[in-house]
């Protein structure tokens, strides 16, 4: 996964194995939950 940050503020995933897929795009605020979340590893990755 790539994450990049728009202009607008919304944030864009894209899936690097399978690049030619359209992006998820993200509010800011969606992406900061899951950032903040698994920085406090409540994800099992």
């Amino acid at each position: 996964m790539e994450a990049k940050h728009l202009s607008d503020g919304r944030v864009a995933l894209r899936d690097t194995e399978q690049p030619d897929t359209e992006p998820w795009v993200l509010r800011r605020a969606v992406w900061d939950k899951f950032v903040a979340g698994a920085k406090n590893g409540i994800f099992d990755f």
